[in-house]
């Protein structure tokens, strides 16, 4: 359907992404909405369903949502408050299983997989969708290759590379568009 792409800095931001196609594997086209928005001090990009993602956006009660401003307690606010809210969102709604998706808190990158399991990537880069292989492989050779492996310098570096990320993956993958969204997280 997709691919969200998302990119720590070194100087403690991070750069989320997401394009705007819509594709069932066999035809696609650009949606009018982006699959990356902010909610309750957080951004978020999603794929796996649309339905998914609006639920998220629009149904998920953010007047109880507060993350942790220590940075060192998100995971475990993650599993213990996020994670059993956006369940309950997701059973009100009726809606079956989950989605993937990328969350920025505190300008740290985490994945909510499917299974409603979270990971924080130890690279600082993140992709989900069905571009994350083509995409996660043009982000960490740009980084390979301008920064000696380090995290792109500042959202100016790290933007670039989600554009190279989409020109590739766009060019290989039929379910992602080379038009996309773009936000950044800054402390």
């Amino acid at each position: 359907m997709t691919c969200i792409v998302a990119i720590e800095t070194q100087d403690n931001n991070a750069v989320i992404a997401g394009d705007f196609c819509g594709s069932d594997g066999f035809k696609k086209g650009n949606v009018t909405s982006p699959k990356i928005f902010k909610h309750s001090g957080m951004i978020f990009g999603y794929t796996s369903s649309f339905r998914f993602g609006q639920i998220i956006e629009h149904i998920l009660d953010d007047n109880t949502l507060y993350p942790p401003s220590d940075a060192t307690k998100t995971y475990e606010w993650l599993v213990r408050n996020f994670i059993p809210k956006l369940q309950k969102s997701l059973k009100d709604e009726e809606y079956q299983g989950g989605g993937d998706a990328i969350c920025i808190i505190n300008a740290q990158v985490w994945q909510i997989q499917s299974d409603f399991s979270v990971i924080r990537p130890e690279t600082g880069v993140c992709a989900v969708g069905s571009g994350e292989y083509h995409a996660l492989s043009s982000i960490l050779t740009n980084i390979l290759l301008n920064n000696d492996g380090e995290l792109p310098i500042n959202a100016v570096q790290a933007n670039y590379f989600v554009l190279m990320a989409y020109k590739v993956t766009a060019a290989c993958v039929t379910s992602v568009s080379e038009k996309f969204s773009l936000m950044e997280f800054r402390k």
